[in-house]
């Protein structure tokens, strides 16, 4: 009976190596692990990244103010501080576009937390990194001489990040079918460069703020909500849309002229503009704007309607009004353009010459 138990024994464990052998075993072990990084100590993340070649994931704890150029060629990888004030990666090289503080080239599935990046050609660059989505959360870029984040052909999403450029610089710049998605996030440029620079691609951000430069696109959809923007810079527009952008602004407060052309079709709900100064609002070369209103973030009444400044429409483009909607100033159609008023008389508290909002 016993020798018939310890046979029976025997051939669970033949079975149970072969079902499951020691390499399958020593692979799930493997799936991931945490490397500590003490840069006051003289740690590398660089040689971080290099470690453990065959776990598929790997976190990198960041303590203290790494001084090198980081880049990132693997997938599943976190870089993970525990304050920006104190953890973050200053770089050492920061003449070229390849000189960014941190270089995610072509990597998946990456993340960095609670840390600043400084000090580089770019605080971050990503190139081809479109799978699914580089992740920033609780981070500085700033202090880089060009752009706080670059993207070039690849998609970001941050939350609670700040952008800030040099006074040549841009903070954000989205190019070549990138995709940068920000909640409460801060843009500041302290020139009179772009605060934002979207080049046909997207840009999706909302509880947030842009000061200095202008919010810009080229061939872009730009899609801002609940946030406001402000240019410092005299002459400088708060909102820049050429050549066939799709612009939508929700419940936006403006300080500063906006301008639209060669075919930007422009929706602005619940907007809000003030400070324009002597300079108008322009919509020019073919381009579509629509006014109206939007209910509050949360759903509920009362509606916020759209007041801007002073409107010019030149080179047969078009405005269109709700009733609610308000032009405080003067609203001027040339060279065949047109503007849709309900309301004229509320609708436009200046003079008007567009020969669809007459004024009585």
């Amino acid at each position: 009976m016993k020798r018939a138990a310890f046979l029976l024994f025997a051939m669970f464990a033949v079975l149970a190596v072969l079902l499951f052998p020691a390499s399958q075993i020593s692979f799930s072990q493997k799936t991931s692990t945490t490397v500590k990084v003490n840069c006051a100590k003289g740690d590398s993340i660089n040689a971080a990244l290099s470690s453990n070649p065959k776990v598929q994931s790997l976190t990198i704890e960041i303590s203290s103010m790494c001084h090198e150029n980081v880049v990132v060629t693997r997938d599943r990888v976190t870089l993970r501080g525990t304050d920006p004030a104190n953890d973050g990666i200053q770089a050492v090289e920061n003449t070229e576009i390849t000189d960014p503080t941190l270089w995610v080239r072509g990597a998946a599935l990456f993340t960095v937390e609670n840390l600043t990046l400084t000090g580089g050609f770019s605080g971050l660059l990503a190139t081809n990194a479109n799978l699914p989505f580089i992740q920033l959360r609780n981070c500085r870029l700033v202090g880089n001489n060009s752009f706080g984040i670059q993207l070039e052909n690849s998609l970001a999403n941050g939350a609670d990040t700040t952008f800030e450029s040099a006074a040549t610089g841009v903070p954000a710049g989205v190019f070549l079918s990138s995709r940068l998605s920000c909640s409460r996030c801060t843009f500041t440029s302290p020139g009179p460069m772009s605060v934002i620079s979207v080049v046909n691609s997207i840009a999706l951000i909302n509880q947030s703020s842009f000061t200095g430069g202008a919010v810009r696109g080229e061939g872009s959809l730009i899609s801002i909500a609940d946030s406001t923007i402000s240019s410092t810079s005299p002459g400088t527009p708060s909102v820049s849309a050429i050549n066939a952008n799709t612009v939508n602004l929700t419940r936006v407060e403006v300080l500063g002229r906006m301008i639209f052309g060669q075919g930007t079709t422009a929706a602005l709900n619940g907007v809000t503009q003030t400070g324009i100064g002597m300079l108008p609002n322009e919509a020019n070369v073919g381009s579509n704007v629509v006014l109206g209103s939007a209910g509050q973030p949360t759903g509920g009444p009362p509606n916020i309607d759209t007041m801007l400044a002073n409107f010019d429409l030149n080179n047969f483009s078009n405005l269109a009004m709700n009733a609610a909607s308000t032009i405080d100033g003067n609203l001027i159609c040339r060279t065949g353009s047109n503007a849709n008023c309900p309301n004229p008389a509320a609708n436009v508290t200046g003079a008007t010459n567009c020969g669809l909002c007459p004024k009585p």
